[in-house]
């Protein structure tokens, strides 16, 4: 039992310690999208099922005695690719949608030993209910022991893994544990034997039912689903990082241990106020989309409610897993397909028809149906069609009526809610037909409301952009993230607003006649804000990842279509389009891209500084745009710069009078005379050393925003919530 155990253990923590190292190194390829994460989970969801399905036809055909020898011949299979060779990912551009390209990626990379991973967890627990053990252990707690694994390896890879070794020094710490894994099942096969299940047992098992498939199914989807929606939200908002991409990972994989365990524990009041439950998650919803909290208080509740939702999604499974043993590989079989559906209906499908983040309450929908699987008779009552009715109305004007948090607000709209799902708990059918109507809600009501959404609003696999006029001004979000904005007066329409505006550091060396700068280039585009700054005779750049963010700039301000100088537009990953274009030498490069809240890490390491210093002219200067909510990247510049010999400063912009707030800015040059003129005409300040020593150097190969985050702005973001504010 012992060797089992520590196989399981080993394959998960391998499995996903792989999954997290594979899409850090992919993210530079697709500009940092913070949906790069939710593509690899669906091809490692597929993956996952493709090794399940193969193991269950293999030990359902042979038996597991042979299926042995089968196991053994596949985790040698692996290395006549990786880890048996060198990982590589081709760095380059492809034309077809990022989700499938990642996917294709992935399948020539670690396809084979992710598949041979995959059939672990599934073989142990076949190879354990073989081995006359007592009847008294459930195989299915060996599936707890795999999920710890797994969770072992979110936990310690953004807090020691990343911390201290680069991607290379990963990679072949991986493979040392890999090797260490088939030496772990050479003891397994010497000292845990096999006998078969005969025949008749199976054929004597309790039959299976349809409706028995049907629900592991989409309980499988379920969890799935709640994870990823979560996930979306949070790295949407701050950056798409290992750190932050194990929050709702984790949470789920341990559902699946607190269930799966010996001694299977889930609440039972999670059972009884699943009704309640459902329906504050999806009032939660609408509370985190209009920004009604501090961010921070919006993790933990959106953490919180994922949780309690996967608790009851897995404390589903296990109560209705099969009787009999022999029904074990087809039943995770069909958790899985489930897992890989929702996980391909969130992440690729999604994205494609929604405005908004409603994958969140697809999957609470797909919880509420799940039910009525075993219900014949539909039961809704002209009642319940009237709470239903009043709950669209509450939703729909509760957020007109009350602007910013109110305590008593809150109250009153929860105990509505408390009220309206009291009763709708007395049918599955009603509680599955309010959150359809809650699902409608959420399509139109932001129309309604005029406030927090724009007249236009587009999703992709980037993110979300909403185009919002108010009090004259005209503002471009993506996420929560002010990229631009522009007076709605057509006297004022070439005036510069929000970072770029007059008072900012930024204008006073584009307008300076100290500097003289012929061809400028801007990775990010925005608003195109920065190309009012242009004057006869110019030339201006633009490095844009997203095409749709050209069409919203080009249709909905008038910065590019005013600009007196030369305008060219690149779209792409900045870094792969520098490359194309080795001749271009700039005056001045600013890096103004941001992905979530934060500059896509790629655009920070001190290879990309490099290829940025090669396309600079001799008395260049290189700017980057970090302000930020939650990281500070101060550090990180000031040390890449002190690598490659530049000369760094920095400085404060406050902007607020023309919507900007304080902004900051980095600049590096290699030449000394524009540093002296920065630091003594402009005011600029050199960084000490001590700032210097305060980040390791990132590279490549090596990055860590956990140094880099601004812990006591989150704390004070919760510290400082006034939940008594009236």
């Amino acid at each position: 039992m012992r060797a089992l155990k520590i196989v399981t253990f080993l394959a998960a923590f391998l499995l996903f310690q792989i999954e997290l190292i594979i899409a850090k190194m992919f993210l530079p390829h697709y500009g940092g999208s913070y949906l790069v994460w939710g593509a690899c989970v669906v091809f490692f969801q597929a993956v996952l099922l493709l090794g399940y399905v193969f193991s269950h036809y293999a030990i359902g055909r042979g038996g597991m005695a042979r299926y042995r020898f089968i196991h053994f011949i596949l985790l040698f299979m692996p290395l006549l690719f990786f880890p048996g060779r060198s990982l590589v990912v081709p760095y380059g551009e492809s034309q077809i949608p990022l989700a499938l390209d990642v996917f294709g990626r992935l399948l020539t990379t670690i396809g084979p030993v992710f598949f041979v991973l995959s059939t672990i967890s599934i073989t142990t627990q076949m190879w354990f209910s073989a081995s006359g053990f007592s009847k008294k252990i459930s195989p299915y707690s060996l599936y707890a022991v795999s999920n710890l694994g797994s969770f072992g390896a979110l936990l310690t890879y953004p807090f020691l893994f990343e911390v201290y070794w680069g991607l290379s020094a990963q990679i072949n710490i991986w493979r040392v544990l890999y090797f260490l894994l088939i030496g772990l099942n050479l003891w397994a096969y010497r000292t845990v034997g096999v006998k078969e299940i005969k025949k008749e047992m199976i054929e004597t098992a309790a039959p299976l039912r349809a409706s028995d498939d049907a629900s592991w199914f989409l309980w499988g989807a379920a969890g799935v689903m709640m994870f990823l929606s979560v996930n979306n939200m949070i790295t949407n908002e701050i950056a798409p990082v290992p750190l932050l991409w194990i929050i709702p990972l984790c949470l789920y994989l341990l559902s699946f241990v607190f269930n799966f365990k010996l001694r299977p524990w889930c609440p039972s009041w999670i059972g009884r106020k699943i009704h309640l439950i459902l329906g504050f998650s999806a009032l939660l919803f609408f509370l985190v989309d209009q920004r009604y909290f501090p961010f921070m208080i919006s993790l933990l509740l959106l953490g919180a409610a994922q949780f309690i939702l996967c608790m009851y999604c897995q404390n589903q499974l296990i109560s209705r897993k099969p009787k009999d043993d022999c029904r074990l590989t087809r039943f995770y079989v069909l958790v899985s397909l489930g897992g890989f559906a929702g996980g391909l209906f969130t992440t690729w499908f999604i994205p494609l028809i929604s405005q908004s983040l409603v994958e969140y309450l697809f999957g609470l929908l797909v919880i509420a149906a799940t039910p009525l699987l075993k219900k014949t008779k539909f039961d809704v009552r002209p009642l319940h069609i009237v709470f239903i009715l009043l709950l669209m109305v509450v939703l729909t004007a509760w957020p007109m009526l009350f602007v910013q948090y109110n305590v008593l607000a809150l109250a009153m709209i929860l105990m509505i809610f408390k009220i309206i799902y009291g009763e709708l708990r007395k049918s599955a059918h009603a509680l599955f037909l309010s959150l359809v109507c809650i699902l409608v809600t959420a399509y139109y009501a932001p129309l309604l409301w005029n406030r927090g959404h724009g007249f236009y609003v587009k999703r992709n696999y980037y993110g979300i952009c909403e185009v919002i006029d108010s009090e004259g001004i005209r503002r471009l979000y993506h996420g929560r993230t002010l990229h631009g904005a522009q007076y709605l007066q057509k006297e004022r329409r070439g005036e510069p607003l929000s970072y770029y505006a007059s008072p900012s550091a930024l204008s006073k060396i584009l307008v300076s006649p100290r500097f003289s700068f012929h061809r400028l280039g801007v990775i990010g585009l925005g608003t195109g804000t920065l190309s009012a700054y242009t004057r006869e005779g110019q030339v201006m750049d633009f490095y844009e990842l997203d095409p749709d963010i050209y069409a919203i700039a080009d249709k909905y301000f008038t910065f590019i279509h005013q600009a007196k100088g030369k305008l060219n537009f690149i779209f792409g990953d900045a870094r792969l389009s520098l490359d194309k274009n080795p001749d271009a030498k700039y005056d001045f490069l600013l890096v103004d891209a941001f992905g979530g809240d934060a500059v896509p890490v790629h655009l920070l390491t001190q290879e990309a500084v490099q290829k940025y210093r090669n396309h600079l002219q001799e008395k260049g200067i290189l700017m980057f745009h970090v302000s930020n909510r939650y990281l500070d990247l101060r550090y990180v510049l000031a040390r890449v710069a002190d690598a490659l010999g530049a000369h760094v400063c920095g400085k404060v912009s406050d902007n607020s009078s023309a919507l900007g707030g304080i902004s900051r800015w980095i600049v590096m040059t290699w030449d000394k005379t524009v540093f002296d003129t920065l630091v003594s005409e402009f005011g600029w300040i050199a960084p000490s050393l001590e700032i210097l020593q305060k980040s390791r150097l990132w590279t490549d190969q090596y990055s860590s925003i956990l140094p880099a985050i601004k812990l006591g702005d989150l704390l004070d973001s919760i510290k400082n919530f006034k939940p008594f504010y009236w």
